[in-house]
Formats: structure tokens, sequence, C-alpha cells
């Protein structure tokens, strides 16, 4: 099995709000997805967050993948290349920041007032 799937101890627990509101529903253990499938739904997640950090953030050139890229950058000094080699589980760890909560915290306030 690939490195994608869920072991038994994930490190997500409800206590993550961001990390578990976000991929609770990645995995699921009742049901084996397909990688194209989980692929799909981390690239729609990673899409997702980087819009409401887009948005919080007042980043008008960037959107997706590309916000959550700046983000990086800003905050860590870090180069394009050096981001784009960051394996799944360690942009996981990186984006378990509060400033990320908020971001999410935003973009859902937003989203259920509109």
């Amino acid at each position: 099995m690939s490195d994608d799937h869920r072991d038994d101890d994930d490190g997500m627990e409800e206590s993550d709000p961001f990390l578990f509101g976000l991929f609770e529903h990645l995995f699921d253990d009742d049901y084996p997805l397909s990688e194209e499938v989980i692929q799909f739904r981390k690239d729609f997640t990673v899409k997702q967050l980087g819009d409401y950090l887009a948005e919080y953030k007042h980043y008008d050139r960037y959107v997706g993948e590309e916000a959550i890229h700046k983000w990086i950058m800003d905050k860590y000094s870090w180069l394009p290349h050096q981001i784009k080699e960051l394996s799944w589980g360690e942009l996981d760890f990186i984006l378990r920041d509060n400033e990320i909560n908020e971001a999410v915290q935003f973009g859902h306030d937003k989203y259920k007032s509109d």
C-alpha cells in the first residue's frame, strides 16, 4: 500500500480542529478508496484551504495551492522548490498552525453568512 493510506496511528484527532474538520472523510476504514479518489480528495482539500487562506491573508494574486505556498514562503522564508519537495506528511504537519485554523474558520463563517 502507498504511504498515503492511514495506518493505526494517523495523528489526527478531533482535538485538531483544522485537520479533523477537513480530513475526517479523506480516509474511510470501512470502504477502501482507490488511489485516484484519495488523490482527488487531497487536491480538493488543499485547493479549498488555499482559497480560504488567500481570502484571509488578502492574497489577491494567489488561490488554492499557490496561496498555501505563498503562506509557507512568508512564514518560514522557504524557497518555492523547497515547498514543492514537501511530502504529504510534511505539508500536513506544517498546516497544523493556528493561523491556518483561523483562515478555515474565517472561510466557514463567510460562507455561512452568504
